[in-house]
């Protein structure tokens, strides 16, 4: 039972006897406990030998429940019948009472209010058992007391009870939604249907009743034919499909019917009954396809055939060999019957090559050829042949023969014939059709308008590929492409054209390496490096050598000129051999080195002048200055007379030398003049003020290196011999008809032409700054020895 025990706690004084203060209750307990639970009692005083009696008010004795010898607490077991007061007391040894300390009152919620009238399907009432009022009430199963599926439901004190519910099985389990068409409830099941075509339990059944909560496996498509089949007609049956939900497709053999009078196939819903397969009576649904003319009988055959006979005299229409019944299997259309035909019965003799038809004729046939063809000896293209009469056949024309290449031969390849036409091929390089076509096929006479040379360069040009490109040039079936200087048209070649025959396709045009290409020309010794460049190559010498004369270290050749090599710089090498005083300048040179003195001192004295060219590693001797001061007349290094300039420093007669300088040469007789007076500043000759240029008319011969600023005619019969030296002329050098310019000693002799010198100024000759060199007609000549 469940108990609601209101345990009301009071102290009271004076009672039987009782000093006040001794035994006092400290535990005023107010809850709900059940049967069999406890209750804890305290109190204050000293125990000695005490007893707890409990009296029910309505009916004593005092009831004895325990005893303790110490302490202040006590444990109640409650087991006392409820809706009564009890009074609780303590006893001592002597049976004298202590109290009442406790008043307990106690209610049965299940006993006095219980289901609340509303006991269906319900299991069982407790009491709540911590001594609180209140009840629980637990349902059958599947009935809820507590929406949607709670069974169980706990009241407090006294309240109502409000029934148990069957559960929502539907909705408390559910369902997979997909293809179900409802769920109805059962106490403690569901029944769940499936739509048509779709099974619950396999192979068809469309419902299924779970109990609980047994879960549904969901609705499964229904294989029609497999659960339903032919209906036990599968005789003269095809084949049975599913092609859509709830329904299955039955298709009878070729010649029976499914739906009458001949339809093969029917479509069946769900679980429909299938009627079978029927043998269709071909006579009565196809017949003889409206064609009754001339018709005798149709005979339904067998099964998917009729057979159908024309009257005699007459053959089925179309068919070989003059038939005058057919076969026809299912729907086939009957042509009909016509009178005998003598294109099917004598046809063309066996000679169908080049024939295009066979016309009936009431009495005949009349045979065509197609064109290109003739029948012989007539050269008809066509032919009335009366009953049996045997067809000649028809021949083919020769185009190529009868038309050929219309007058237009040039360039023709072939012509090849066929039928009612003609192929003319041209040779490689021309078109028989624009742009590229070498062969065109002419119908009949067409006319050939003959072979034209294809323009390789316009129709093929540069493949996609003009970068770097200058020109392309048409040929015969050729085309030649040329790049710009410093490309190739091929990496192992290293060509700048190239010519490509037909189509070929042009690879482009790819930038030279002239480094790798060309590389030193077979002179890499000194070589620093190779820069490669559009066209060019820059190469630069190493540490005390020359790429170009005198002093540059680094030459640019174009495309693939040839380079002659690192010179040895010899002013660098050699200098001036530690006799730097009184020296202007050191200049390298082939295999040698020029150095100049300052004014008033010389480099030689054989000949006496102020350069000397130093062969090799020679020492330079220094710089000297023979006169002393080299401020007179002439100074040439010496104190002697007959070499121009006299012991005194004074010019003799027959010679020309400067007023304060380092040369003096003679006056030849065999230099014919209009001739200058000439003078030397800085080792460079010159004529003085208003003198004219040296004009050679008889022989000029040089043996010692000379350097000119001005312009040297060589006239008619002159001649201007170069014996050995080096001769710079900063100038023009003309050499008119008839005239002579001769090199002797020809390993060391030079000839170097550079622009005018402007005045007369100290420079060297640089070939790389020549304009340019005119040369008319003149005689070069060689003595026997030399080479030139």
């Amino acid at each position: 039972k469940m108990l609601s025990l209101v345990v009301v706690l009071g102290l009271l004084s004076h009672v039987f006897g009782l000093e006040e203060g001794v035994y006092r209750s400290t535990s005023p307990l107010r809850g709900t406990y059940s049967a069999g639970s406890t209750i804890t009692l305290a109190w204050t005083g000293v125990v000695k030998s005490l007893h707890v009696m409990i009296v029910n008010e309505d009916s004593p004795p005092a009831i004895d429940v325990g005893s303790m010898t110490s302490g202040s607490l006590y444990v109640l077991p409650w087991d006392m019948p409820c809706n009564k007061t009890y009074r609780v007391y303590l006893f001592d040894s002597s049976s004298h009472a202590k109290g009442p300390l406790w008043k307990i009152s106690c209610e049965d919620a299940c006993l006095k209010v219980g289901y609340s009238g509303k006991s269906e399907n319900t299991v069982s009432c407790k009491n709540y058992s911590d001594g609180t009022l209140g009840r629980t009430i637990t349902c059958k199963p599947f009935y809820y007391a507590v929406a949607p599926s709670t069974t169980d439901v706990h009241i407090p004190g006294l309240g109502e009870f409000g029934g148990c519910t069957p559960f929502d099985m539907c909705s408390v389990y559910g369902y997979t939604s997909t293809n179900v068409k409802n769920c109805v409830n059962g106490v403690g099941s569901r029944t769940i249907t499936c739509l048509p075509g779709y099974a619950a339990v396999l192979p068809a059944t469309s419902s299924i009743t779970l109990s609980g909560s047994t879960v549904f496996a969901g609705c499964k498509d229904i294989d029609e034919c497999a659960a339903y089949g032919f209906s036990g007609k599968a005789a003269n049956t095809l084949s049975c499909s599913t092609p859509t939900v709830n329904a299955r497709l039955i298709i009878c053999q070729p010649g029976y019917y499914a739906i009458f009078p001949t339809t093969d196939r029917i479509s069946l819903n769900s679980s429909a009954t299938f009627s079978g397969c029927f043998d269709i009576d071909e006579c009565d649904a196809y017949g003889f396809s409206g064609k009754l003319a001339n018709k005798l009988s149709c005979v339904n055959s067998g099964v998917n055939k009729r057979t159908v006979t024309c009257l005699p005299g007459f053959q089925v229409i179309g068919e070989a060999g003059n038939k005058q019944s057919v076969e026809l299997l299912g729907d086939a259309v009957f042509t009909g019957c016509g009178s005998m035909n003598y294109c099917t019965m004598y046809g063309f003799s066996g000679k169908t090559e080049g024939t295009s038809s066979c016309e009936l004729s009431e009495k005949g046939r009349k045979i065509t050829c197609r064109p290109g063809y003739v029948i012989l000896p007539s050269n008809t293209t066509s032919i009335f042949l009366a009953g049996d009469a045997v067809f000649p056949g028809c021949v083919d024309l020769n185009e190529c023969d009868l038309y050929g290449y219309s007058g237009k031969t040039e360039n023709v390849l072939s012509c090849e014939n066929s039928e009612n036409s003609r192929t003319i091929t041209c040779k490689p390089g021309y078109y028989a059709e624009a742009p590229t076509t070498r062969s065109v096929t002419l119908t009949g006479n067409a006319v050939f308008k003959g072979c034209v040379d294809i323009d390789e360069c316009a129709v093929y040009g540069y493949s996609g590929k003009p970068e770097f490109t200058e020109s392309c040039i048409n040929g015969n079936d050729q085309r030649k492409i040329t790049c710009f200087p410093g490309y190739q048209t091929s990496v192992l070649t290293h060509e700048s054209s190239i010519t490509l025959n037909g189509s070929y396709s042009f690879g482009g045009c790819v930038e030279i390496n002239e480094c790798e290409v060309y590389e030193y020309s077979g002179h890499p010794e000194n070589v620093e490096s190779c820069v490669d460049g559009v066209n060019n190559r820059t190469i630069t010498c190493g540490n005390g050598y020359l790429a170009t004369l005198p002093d540059k270290v680094t030459v640019t050749f174009l495309g693939n000129a040839s380079f002659p090599g690192c010179y040895l710089d010899y002013c660098k090498q050699y200098g001036f051999s530690g006799k730097f005083e009184n020296t202007l300048s050191c200049v390298t040179g082939d295999k040698f080195r020029n150095i100049t003195c300052m004014s008033g001192y010389w480099a030689s004295t054989a000949p006496l002048q102020p350069w000397i060219v130093i062969h090799g590693s020679d020492p330079f001797l220094g710089c000297a200055d023979y006169c002393g001061d080299g401020l007179r007349t002439c100074d040439d290094g010496n104190r002697e007379d007959g070499d121009g300039c006299s012991k005194t420093c004074t010019t003799e007669s027959g010679w020309v030398c400067p007023p304060s300088g380092a040369c003096c040469r003679e006056l030849e007789p065999t230099i014919k003049t209009k001739f200058p007076l000439l003078t030397c500043t800085n080792s460079w000759w010159s004529s003085l003020p208003g003198s004219p240029a040296i004009t050679v008319e008889d022989e000029f011969a040089v043996s010692d290196d000379f350097r000119y600023c001005g312009a040297v005619t060589v006239s008619k019969e002159g001649r201007f011999i170069i014996n050995g030296a080096t001769v710079t002329i900063a100038g023009n050098l003309h050499v008119e008809s008839n005239g002579t310019l001769m090199f002797q000693n020809s390993a060391s002799g030079r000839l170097n032409i550079i622009p005018p010198c402007p005045e007369v100024v100290a420079r060297e000759p640089l070939i790389a700054e020549v304009e340019q060199v005119r040369v008319l007609i003149f005689r070069l000549f060689s003595f026997p020895d030399n080479q030139y």
